[in-house]
């Protein structure tokens, strides 16, 4: 009986120990969070204090009124970045499934070359294609819309996706 209670000792102290780091890198991450929450609640004085107030004068919801109006209004811009998010997604995952199921199922001529050019895209900085980019965006009158900038984060995580896809099927 005693044997048993040694060798779970340490097992108990490896779990408190473990979840005493877990802990700790949850308050390490949740910190700016919390401050960033509280500081929006701050008067403008409080806010842009120096040194910072750790505890404000008084709580308002203020900042969060003048977002509901700031420029065209936030929905307009949530509903913006929605639309670019959801038509990046769809083109993503459609186009990487389908490249996925080709490379996993079908031998063709060239198969390897094409996958390691896919790959080969994950290397290209995108700052050095940012003016062939922008000439091709203005040649289709893409330049400024949505559909143009869905299109541009489709084509920047295709790569990758095509070879998670190849992984996974």
């Amino acid at each position: 009986m005693a044997r048993v209670a040694q060798e779970s000792e340490p097992k108990a102290y490896k779990r408190i120990g473990y979840y005493g780091a877990c802990s700790s890198l949850v308050v390490l991450f949740a910190l700016p969070l919390v401050w960033s929450f509280v500081t929006s609640l701050k008067m403008p004085a409080d806010a842009n204090a120096s040194p910072p107030n750790l505890i404000p004068s008084a709580l308002t919801l203020e900042n969060y009124a003048k977002l509901l109006h700031y420029g065209d209004g936030i929905f307009h811009y949530f509903s913006n970045s929605l639309i670019v998010a959801m038509l990046t997604v769809i083109g993503v995952v459609f186009l990487s499934t389908l490249a996925g199921y080709g490379f996993s199922r079908f031998s063709f001529r060239g198969k390897n070359v094409l996958f390691v050019v896919i790959l080969i895209t994950l290397m290209i900085p995108f700052q050095s294609i940012l003016t062939p980019l922008f000439l091709v965006l203005r040649t289709l009158s893409l330049q400024n819309t949505l559909v143009g900038l869905a299109l541009v984060n489709t084509t920047f995580q295709l790569p990758f996706s095509v070879f998670i896809a190849l992984r996974i099927v």
